[in-house]
């Protein structure tokens, strides 16, 4: 049995988001995690994680100083090390020296830390900017000889803070893989749905079949077969019904063999999943007197990329 909680995103600090009971925030893997944090599986260890941060925070202080930077990461910093010690810092990090690389989680978690810096920063100089306000209040009420009350609010402002697309970019990384599946694209030709018009008819009490988020998330390691039962489109409400080939193709689908099918976003593609390569031929075989773009493909892990 799984436990849910709810998670923060993009800020990680606190500070920036108004945390409701039981929200967490995601922590990109230093040393001394909080308990409001989670952490996820990630690729570094807390020692190689702080090394990778005091690259960052190195590179920063040389760039306002108008030093070199130097490379980041600290997978390959500093340069100058030679093997013998690049194999000691593993080591000594708690990283096995022929770990196999994770160039996609590797990555999130570089982006996190960087995240997780430029939003320190910008708390540390909102927080300077606050006691430069307070003393100059101070000073004020000491020439006037009147006392001034009130503290004004200082939290950093979104340009200062990093682009949460990013941010939350990186986070996807981190959730569970779907293991491969089979799926069978068909794409009616000569027929293309307005996004825009869909959205705009949705009515959701039109709705009958909602999927159920929670149960795919925790069905997802599993495979599609047991996602299928909770899954649904809401928006077919409003496609089908303007054009009906598409539950068509979905009926031939299923009766060449798929186990589930469904119309992708606003439409009109459809796709469906096969339990073989071979169901999925006769599926594409099934269609062909149909007016529709065929394709054979599979899910892929984001490890896999």
């Amino acid at each position: 049995m799984h436990a849910y909680f709810l998670l923060s995103l993009p800020r990680l600090h606190p500070e920036l988001a108004s945390l409701p009971e039981g929200c967490r925030t995601l922590w990109p893997g230093l040393p001394r995690r909080p308990e409001h944090a989670w952490a996820p599986e990630l690729p570094w260890p807390p020692a190689l994680a702080q090394a990778c941060l005091a690259d960052y925070e190195r590179a920063c202080r040389d760039g306002a100083s108008g030093a070199p930077v130097h490379a980041l990461g600290a997978e390959h910093a500093p340069a100058d090390l030679s093997d013998a010690e690049r194999r000691a810092l593993r080591e000594m990090a708690g990283m096995p020296a022929e770990e196999p690389e994770q160039p996609l989680r590797q990555t999130a978690q570089q982006v996190l830390l960087l995240t997780w810096l430029q939003e320190k920063q910008a708390l540390d100089m909102a927080e300077l900017e606050k006691k430069i306000s307070a003393s100059r209040r101070e000073l004020a009420g000491l020439l006037s000889g009147r006392t001034r009350v009130g503290e004004a609010s200082f939290l950093p402002r979104d340009n200062d803070l990093p682009d949460w697309k990013k941010t939350l970019a990186a986070a996807l990384a981190f959730l569970p893989d779907m293991p491969e599946n089979i799926v069978v694209l068909a794409k009616p030709k000569n027929l293309d749905i307005s996004t825009a018009w869909v959205y705009k008819n949705y009515n959701p009490q039109r709705v009958v079949n909602n999927p159920c988020i929670w149960h795919i998330a925790e069905c997802i390691t599993s495979g599609a077969k047991a996602m299928t039962p909770f899954m649904g489109n809401v928006l077919e409400t409003v496609t089908i019904p303007a054009n009906p080939q598409i539950a068509i193709i979905k009926m031939a689908m299923l009766k060449a063999g798929a186990y589930f099918s469904m119309m992708s976003g606003s439409g009109p593609t459809v796709f469906a999943f096969a339990e073989t390569k071979e169901i999925a031929e006769n599926i594409v075989d099934a269609l062909k007197d149909f007016n529709v773009e065929t394709a054979i493909t599979t899910t892929v892990g984001r490890k896999n990329i």
